[in-house]
């Protein structure tokens, strides 16, 4: 499957490949590295970095950057800035679900969640 790296940050990128690479290696060695993507880039591609909702439902899944303290901000930042606010790996596959609809009127989103429920499950494999 393919694997992309989304972010502007060098020390964001530097990061992600130090935890991608220490905890499930060659699937993520040569993984490209874009500022900014697009639905067609993320499309299906399992995403490292943190992308808007938007381009998060067309990937496959998004394996973003939280912190557990005050993340980095307005500012380039290091990989040791991140270490310091407690960054850390949380994976997630976004479904668009205003996109279901019936007779013409959004479906409840508890609806729209049994729905895909029912639909094929995604297996993510980081």
């Amino acid at each position: 499957m393919k694997r992309i790296i989304v972010s502007r940050h060098p020390g964001a990128v530097a990061w992600l490949r130090e935890q991608l690479l220490a905890t499930i290696a060659s699937p993520w060695a040569d993984a490209p590295v874009l500022a900014t993507a697009t639905v067609g880039d993320v499309a299906g591609a399992i995403v490292a970095g943190n992308v808007p909702l938007s381009l998060a439902a067309a990937a496959h899944a998004v394996i973003a950057i939280e912190f557990s303290g005050t993340p980095p901000r307005g500012a380039e930042y290091s990989i040791e800035d991140m270490r310091a606010a407690g960054a850390f790996l949380n994976t997630y596959a976004v479904t668009n679900v205003s996109a279901w609809q019936q007779n013409g009127a959004y479906v409840e989103v508890a609806d729209a969640l049994a729905l895909e429920a029912t639909a094929t499950a995604r297996r993510v494999a980081i």
